[in-house]
């Protein structure tokens, strides 16, 4: 049942500029709808944004603007085709309650519609032959028209690969040792999970799984992915859907696509290209997602693997998706031409060794005494904390592997920037590098070294929760090119790592120190203001990052002239009293040193500048130099940044092997 707004949605009136289709006065009518019987009326309900506010019948009493319009999600008219369509009333400012409900929306390829909306059907299981023969055309596609994408070619092979044997499965597979050879392949990702493994490689066997590896012997996963290797491609399958590589990529539960609630069928017509057909809709939990948070989502080596592949070919619990270096595509979205927006990490391979780019993401810094780079290195900086930003909570079975696991993408940025690595840092870029925020949810290893307590390596953000809620680096939204645009208040005299392998910078850390000069005061220096605000667990949640300047515009810190903030805000590394320290902090002899500071791009003025502090916590002492261990991060307003005295400080790891 559909009510009279659902029943045939004019598309013409969606396009309709600063207004779109107008569907019912009030959220009050809505949900009478959908109380009513109203398929739509009740699917725009359930799919309700977290930024929208939890709506009640009720809600809107005293609030104006309750009319609520259909509009694209996206610039459909230049993207081809609608796919997703917002339910919001958009005439109430987002201060309060209001209704903002996402929906996809598809159509078959053979109903008239489908000249109006681009989104297409998932099929019922990953192993019907309408994925398998997507996925040939996304590749074929990839070969023959990705300028950006390397085409496939013999390269050197791994020191170890599985021979697949041939396609008629008259061979069975066995293990090759490359000893230099060129040739084309493909990899899998995919959890072991815990089960224990049916065959492995060792001293031992060495020699018989050279000669053969028995299909029968071998995980479920690895045997469906044999079976469907694409020839002539450099190819990631990535299997997001199992949590064990004995359920196998097509098993069961992987058949049958977790979708929330069934599509709703609804009319549609368009009077100016004189259409009249049939759209369905359904949920989207989140807008752009494309690659549903998995196990292997959560997997630290994954990462690497799945940025470092030419294409990957993603089964996920949802649908098929695909992504290379020029665009990101999936089952709802199947021949888009929308390029790798980023989410995905390729985009570093569009920006080349030689110092060509062939997009600008970044506006040039515009404050002369800022540490300014052009707009290449701005556009690499970005992706790199952006990396580590999604790598710093995946999880790692051995904590030594922290840094080798993402070694291989630290070495794609050095190889564009020429920048020094320093246990996760970069020694050209240590001011910015150095102000990464945990908000009280790591954990440092008691017994094994991973890095020095400046670098994020030395925390382990495994327990941090929904990366939604929490940003190591302040990259995002506004805070993106202010972060740019940090100017430093520090000296860095000295970056000391040493590695497990001389000569390699970006093999496991055995000791490592930092010697900044700069200015510093006493956590508690201020004794006429509030005590520091810490981001820490609320309510067994992680508080989303909080930064200053977006306080102070809230109007949440004010002096008493209601212009300048009065409070610090601190996060520390881990929650007080973890390691085994006072959580009293006034007792333990912190102080703040200066690193630098960021003032707000969109303030009508600069008394919004926020100084970055390091949070310190003194190990032991020296005539010429003292030496600490990092604890957290302070955000202190910049009128309190005036008078600090000077010092010289050892930051190291306590406890850890000395450099």
């Amino acid at each position: 049942m559909l009510c009279n707004f659902c029943a045939c949605i004019d598309i013409d009136q969606v396009y309709t500029e600063n207004k779109g289709y107008e569907h019912h006065r009030s959220y009050f009518d809505l949900d009478v709808s959908a109380d009513a019987g109203c398929e739509l009326c009740d699917l725009i309900r359930q799919s309700q944004g977290p930024y929208g506010g939890i709506l009640s019948r009720d809600f809107e009493q005293g609030l104006g603007h309750n009319q609520i319009f259909c509009r694209p999600a996206i610039n459909h008219a230049k993207a081809g085709g609608l796919i997703c369509l917002f339910f919001a009333q958009y005439g109430r400012q987002r201060d309060y309650d209001r209704l903002e409900s996402l929906c996809f929306v598809f159509t078959t390829a053979d109903d008239p519609a489908a000249a109006l909306v681009r989104g297409r059907p998932l099929s019922d299981t990953c192993a019907s032959e309408a994925c398998f023969g997507l996925a040939t055309a996304w590749i074929q596609r990839c070969l023959r028209d990705h300028l950006t994408c390397p085409k496939a070619s013999s390269t050197n092979l791994p020191t170890r690969v599985i021979d697949v044997g041939s396609s008629s499965g008259d061979e069975e597979p066995f293990l090759f040792l490359s000893e230099g050879h060129r040739g084309e392949w493909v990899t899998l990702s995919h959890c072991w999970g815990t089960t224990t493994l049916p065959r492995q490689t060792t001293t031992q066997n060495l020699d018989q799984n050279r000669q053969k590896l028995p299909l029968s012997e071998l995980p479920l996963t690895f045997r469906d992915a044999m079976r469907y290797i694409y020839s002539k491609a450099i190819l990631n399958i990535a299997v997001e859907a199992s949590r064990d590589c004995n359920e196998g990529i097509f098993r069961q539960g992987n058949i049958k696509r977790q979708l929330h609630l069934s599509p709703v069928k609804v009319e549609c017509c368009s009077s100016s290209r004189n259409i009249r057909g049939s759209m369905y809709f359904r949920q989207r939990r989140i807008m752009g997602d494309r690659f549903t948070r998995g196990p292997l989502s959560n997997r630290a080596w994954v990462l690497q693997e799945e940025i470092l592949s030419a294409r990957v070919l993603r089964y996920s619990s949802e649908q098929l998706t695909w992504s290379c270096r020029s665009i990101e595509c999936d089952e709802e979205d199947p021949t888009t031409n929308n390029t790798n927006s980023g989410r995905g990490g390729k985009e570093i391979f569009n920006i080349s060794e030689a110092g060509e780019t062939r997009s600008t993401v970044i506006p040039r810094s515009v404050r002369s005494n800022a540490i300014e780079f052009p707009e290449r290195m701005a556009l690499l900086r970005r992706w790199w904390y952006k990396v580590v930003d999604d790598y710093s909570c995946r999880r790692i079975t051995y904590v030594n592997d922290r840094l080798p696991a993402i070694s291989g993408l630290a070495r794609e940025f050095h190889v564009r920037t020429g920048y020094q690595y320093k246990a996760g840092l970069w020694q050209e870029d240590m001011h910015r590098g150095l102000i990464w925020s945990a908000t009280g949810m790591g954990k440092r290893s008691s017994s094994e070294y991973i890095a020095p307590s400046w670098s994020w390596a030395s925390v382990d953000f495994t327990e941090c929760g929904e990366r939604s809620f929490r940003t190591l680096y302040p990259y995002k939204a506004s805070w993106e090119f202010s972060f740019s645009r940090l100017t430093a208040d520090a000296s860095i005299e000295q970056v000391c790592v040493r590695n497990a392998y001389d000569g390699d910078a970006f093999s496991q850390v055995t000791s490592g120190y930092l010697v900044i000069s700069g200015e510093w005061r006493a956590f508690d220096h201020w004794k006429d203001l509030p005590g520091p605000f810490f981001t820490q667990k609320f309510n067994g949640q992680y508080q989303r990052d909080l930064h200053l300047t977006e306080l102070i515009r809230q109007g949440i810190f004010l002096g008493k002239d209601e212009r300048s903030p009065t409070e610090i805000v601190c996060s520390l590394d881990c929650e007080p009293g973890s390691d085994n320290q006072n959580p009293d902090l006034s007792s333990r002899h912190i102080i703040y040193l200066k690193i630098g500071r960021i003032f707000d791009t969109y303030a009508s003025d600069n008394y919004l500048g926020v100084l970055y502090a390091l949070m310190l916590e003194p190990t032991t002492g020296h005539a010429n130099i003292r030496e600490f261990k990092r604890i957290g991060i302070a955000q202190i307003p910049d009128e309190l940044s005036e008078g600090w005295p000077t010092c010289r400080v050892k930051i190291i790891l306590k406890g850890g092997r000395r450099g």
